[in-house]
């Protein structure tokens, strides 16, 4: 039996290749058989890398802040929603809860019979910790009547709220009118 070193190998017709190759040649340093880049390519590369970044960070960061603002704005608003869906599915009045220092909001409404107490907590967003943003407002509550508009009670002793959400330098200031409708 002969030894695998000593087999020839037949190529395929299709495989063989009639043309020239073209040259090609490889940086060497003047010592060594190592090819490398000389200190100026490397001074262009990081100076150059260095430009786009201080152009790209910013417009990116800019660019996030302006989302961060937007999944605010989505989160305050579906509170809203909920609160006021709650409101008319129950029959009964709801309130949304706003934690300023928490920067969260949820509704709570009443599902029981009368004096039965039975408390249904529902959405509860969190600005700062699901979206970045922090919250202000002036109000820590809203509630909204069985057809889902704002209404006034001993927790809320007035309609309507203004709520600023904030992302760094970014704020958007929101508006909750009289019947409990968001507004820029």
């Amino acid at each position: 039996m002969a030894s695998p070193r000593s087999r020839s190998l037949t190529v395929p017709p299709w495989l063989t290749w009639t043309g020239t190759l073209p040259l090609v040649t490889s940086r060497v340093s003047h010592g060594g058989s190592r090819a490398a880049f000389t200190l100026m390519e490397m001074v262009v590369t990081v100076f150059l890398v260095s430009v786009l970044l201080g152009v790209a960070v910013p417009a990116l960061q800019r660019s996030l802040g302006r989302s961060a603002l937007q999944n605010g704005r989505a989160g305050v608003s579906s509170a809203l929603s909920t609160a006021r869906a709650a409101a008319t599915r129950w029959g009964r009045t709801s309130v949304l809860r706003i934690d300023a220092a928490g920067d969260e909001l949820w509704t709570v409404v009443d599902t029981g019979t009368a004096g039965a107490g039975d408390t249904l907590v529902l959405g509860r967003i969190r600005l700062r910790g699901d979206m970045g943003v922090n919250l202000r407002a002036d109000r820590t509550s809203l509630c909204f009547n069985s057809r889902g508009v704002g209404t006034t009670s001993k927790e809320c002793p007035r309609t309507g709220a203004t709520l600023v959400l904030e992302h760094g330098a970014d704020v958007d200031t929101l508006r909750v009118n009289s019947a409990g409708r968001l507004w820029r």
